[in-house]
């Protein structure tokens, strides 16, 4: 027996307490940061997606920070939908992309929990510039 794409992972024919159930995924919000330990210089640029632009999704805006680099806060995302439908068992995860100059060679991604989704919690995405 087969539990569909809605219940997809959840053992069928089993008692669960599934606690809350939600039809979609509930918008979070975080802030992304910047951790600079190599300013690099005025020739590069850091290029992210604008996750705040309004259609949020496949097709992002990209934002983009010219060096040398400094620490602090890049952006506050408010009512973030875009990321995969969470899955029993597994805590649900945010993927952001970035990458310095070049997309094909220097892409890369940070990744955090989202814990409580139903909460007002302000999750925190951490670039690292190395």
């Amino acid at each position: 027996m087969k539990n569909g794409p809605i219940l997809e992972g959840i053992p069928a024919m089993k008692n669960l307490d599934l606690g809350e159930v939600f039809w979609g995924v509930p918008p979070f919000n975080f802030i992304l940061s910047l951790n600079v330990s190599n300013a690099y210089t005025n020739l590069d640029t850091l290029h992210y997606y604008d996750w705040n632009y309004p259609q949020n999704g496949a097709e992002h805006w990209m934002k983009k920070i010219p060096g040398p680099f400094e620490s602090g806060v890049l952006d506050t995302v408010w009512n973030c939908i875009y990321m995969n439908s969470p899955t029993y068992g597994k805590d649900p995860l945010m993927n952001v992309s970035y990458f310095i100059n070049d997309y094909q060679t220097n892409k890369k991604e940070i990744t955090f929990p989202l814990v409580d989704l139903c909460s007002d919690e302000l999750y925190e995405a951490v670039i690292k510039i190395d």
